[in-house]
């Protein structure tokens, strides 16, 4: 039993702006993590003082990768819904309304006052 079926003629929509930040995901999350390791391996090297401890940094480190990593977890959600928002249609059931089933009248006045 196939749960989702494709329509006969699918119509998907052009590539847009997701495909570059797709593209560039990657590199953002590596940044991400390589850039406070390799900042706080500086600091740590040459700035080492009593001041600044070995826990302290590795500490603004961690607090520097989940700061950026709390942008780029959103951002990719919001690519991949876009993305499969723009994929082709499908069909999960294809239940008709019986003949007899009217929609309701309407009373205006009720609603609306003139």
């Amino acid at each position: 039993m196939k749960w989702l079926s494709q329509y006969k003629t699918p119509r998907r929509s052009p590539a847009g702006f997701e495909w570059v930040i797709i593209k560039k995901l990657p590199i953002l999350f590596l940044t991400s993590v390589l850039l406070p390791l390799v900042i706080g391996s500086l600091i740590y090297i040459f700035f080492n003082s009593a001041d600044l401890s070995l826990k302290m940094i590795t500490a603004m480190v961690v607090g520097a990768i989940f700061f950026l990593w709390s942008f780029l977890l959103p951002l990719t959600i919001g690519v991949l819904i876009v993305y499969v928002m723009k994929g082709p249609a499908y069909v999960a059931d294809g239940h008709s309304l019986p003949e007899h089933v009217m929609p309701l009248p309407i009373d205006k006045d009720q609603f609306f006052e003139e």
